[in-house]
């Protein structure tokens, strides 16, 4: 894999890290303009995943972990490693 791929692999992560650890979780517009695709491309089944399981939600275009969800936080994020 080229250095590219790489870098941007883990500013994905990075970015979802970082929005999830914060209350008002990860903007999926902010997730679009800075990555040139929408989040479902990349995270589509873990996304899915977590909302059916309740530990995700969706609200005003921003995902963010449940109050379960937070419990178990670090499982949930690890699946955001690409």
């Amino acid at each position: 894999m080229s250095a590219d791929v790489i870098d941007k692999k883990g500013q994905m992560e990075e970015f979802m890290f970082l929005g999830l650890r914060m209350t008002q979780g990860v903007s999926k517009k902010e997730f679009q303009e800075y990555f040139g695709t929408v989040i479902e491309n990349i995270y589509g089944e873990v996304l899915k995943k977590y909302k059916k399981q309740g530990l995700l939600l969706e609200e005003s275009g921003r995902i963010f972990l449940s109050r379960e969800g937070i419990h178990v936080s670090n499982a949930v994020m690890a699946d955001f490693l690409l």
